[in-house]
């Protein structure tokens, strides 16, 4: 039910176009193809209605013009310790990975998909330059982090989005204790789900301040959208699902399937 409610909500701006369905090709095609369902025959008979709906924004899939092969291969993301006063540089980038036994292009940072954790005393000043190498401009966003209002990496509000090629530069400031994400905010429904993002770690300067433990794993989650053929498309001008509310049908820990 809540499957269905999403879909109608998505399909409905786009109710007076009908899909050509001899172009719903399969694999990394930027043509529009329905995603792959559970199998059933109820859901078969849920969808039928909405078979011939084309979404109202132009599809969209990672690396356009790409050659996946080429790309360099993503690995896990690791943990960068950071003190007060230093600087990280992050490079966003379109990379390879392989899910569920293919290769297909994903975003990350220096390499790793999803990117770098970062750890940080509490208290601490960073500076972080980011340089943006993916497909579109985009900007990052300390979520949860309390820094400075101007680079909060809300495009169009406090800041312009960081064009391709172009570096941007932000101090980032750690008030809080706890953990924390940072993530792309604009086309965020394209590059969250490609893997740009990561943890961040801010270590109390109480020691009491967490229960004792006997070993600490941080784990960051996705659910990502694929069929046989690869990457159902996203939409490019807005996300094609409400509220980027786009179910996946591979869970990933930590970007690694399983």
């Amino acid at each position: 039910m809540v499957f269905l409610l999403t879909f109608l909500l998505t399909a409905a701006p786009a109710l007076g176009q009908q899909m050509d369905m001899s172009q719903m090709g399969s694999g990394d095609s930027l043509a529009w193809r329905m995603p792959p369902g559970d199998g059933s025959p109820n859901m078969a008979m849920m969808m039928a209605p909405f078979m011939g709906l084309l979404p109202a924004v132009s599809p969209f899939l990672p690396g356009p013009g790409m050659d996946v092969d080429m790309l360099p291969e993503a690995s896990v993301g690791g943990t960068l310790p950071l003190a007060d006063g230093d600087t990280v540089r992050l490079e966003g980038q379109v990379l390879r990975r392989e899910i569920n036994g293919r290769a297909v292009a994903v975003y990350g940072f220096n390499g790793q998909s999803p990117g770098p954790t970062l750890r940080v005393p509490q208290g601490a000043t960073i500076v972080v330059e980011f340089t943006n190498h993916i497909d579109f401009a985009t900007t990052l966003r300390w979520h949860g982090v309390r820094v400075e209002n101007r680079f909060d990496g809300v495009p169009g509000q406090t800041q312009s989005p960081v064009q391709v090629g172009a570096t941007y530069t932000a101090e980032v400031h750690f008030p809080d204790a706890g953990i924390f994400w940072y993530h792309p905010h604009q086309r965020a429904h394209i590059a969250q789900d490609l893997g740009m993002y990561g943890n961040i770690i801010v270590e109390p300067r109480d020691p009491d301040y967490y229960s004792p433990v006997n070993s600490e794993e941080t784990l960051i989650l996705d659910d990502v959208l694929l069929d046989e053929g690869g990457w159902i498309p996203f939409g490019f001008e807005a996300p094609s699902h409400a509220l980027m509310g786009r179910f996946g049908n591979v869970f990933l820990t930590n970007g690694e399937p399983g």
